[in-house]
């Protein structure tokens, strides 16, 4: 079984669920369209990272935090910077 794990920096309560900008550390940074609340921010995060990857997403560290480290089992892709747009 093949793993990724992506560090990730959310801004939840946002418009729309988009990746902004890969970081210069590889950090995914994505504003999330759910509010930080009842662990819904979470749940759109994993939401959209399994659709743009596949596999199956689980965040492994800051459950409560903006900064995650996400890990993706059995992703479509391990190359996984190549899937999203940066812009910065």
């Amino acid at each position: 079984m093949e793993s990724i794990k992506i560090k990730v920096l959310v801004r939840p309560g946002k418009p729309k669920t988009k990746v902004i900008e890969i970081m210069d550390d590889d950090t995914l940074r994505i504003d999330i369209a759910a509010p930080a609340k009842q662990n819904k921010a979470n749940i759109e995060l994993l939401r959209f990272l399994e659709k743009h990857l596949g596999g199956e997403a689980e965040i492994i560290s800051g459950h409560r935090s903006r900064r995650k480290v996400v890990a993706i089992r059995n992703p479509a892709t391990v190359n996984w910077k190549e899937k999203f747009v940066t812009r910065k």
